[in-house]
């Protein structure tokens, strides 16, 4: 595991990259998972039940970079591992009918704890490192609409608080 690097005195760039990224983690919380950040790895498909259970004890992507630039070493390094174990928790209880789709969703989040590690004391090093995650996950969209979706049928969780779902009329 890489070791975190002490926070750095960052310019007066750095804080508005800073609040842009905590933007970005507030819209990943909203796109991806909106409480859940996952990584990846297979799953021989678990019980609603228990992912259900390990989403709503998983920590918000917004609670995990939170003021990552103003933490020490140690308390990042904490932040991060633990954040990483309950998405780790999450992705292995995924249920088979949408474990592709938190696999997607996975490997985001899971990217944006390790730019957060890599660059603990550079809000703009992370937010490029996040945009290019973004840019190369297509099915990102869609995937973290389907888990959302899947988490308010079976969870009655609500993942995108906020957000509006299209809807659709026939007329007669």
């Amino acid at each position: 595991m890489p070791r975190v690097q002490p926070r750095t005195a960052r310019s007066a760039g750095g804080a508005s990259e800073l609040r842009r990224f905590g933007r970005v983690g507030v819209c990943l919380a909203g796109i991806a998972l909106g409480t859940v950040g996952l990584v990846a790895c297979g799953s021989d498909g678990g019980s609603s039940k228990s992912f259900c259970a390990a989403l709503r004890s998983a920590p918000t992507l917004e609670s995990v970079v939170s003021g990552f630039t103003g933490l020490d070493a140690p308390e990042l390094s904490r932040r991060l591992d633990r954040a990483a174990s309950a998405y780790d928790t999450v992705e292995s209880t995924a249920p088979d009918e949408i474990d592709d789709d938190v696999e997607v969703v996975v490997t985001v989040v899971n990217d944006v704890i390790e730019s957060i590690r890599a660059n603990p004391g550079d809000p703009t090093a992370a937010m490029n490192s996040v945009r290019r995650t973004i840019k190369d996950q297509k099915d990102l969209k869609g995937a973290t609409a389907r888990v959302s979706s899947y988490a308010k049928s079976e969870c009655d969780l609500d993942l995108n608080p906020g957000a509006t779902v299209p809807t659709t009329t026939t007329t007669p």
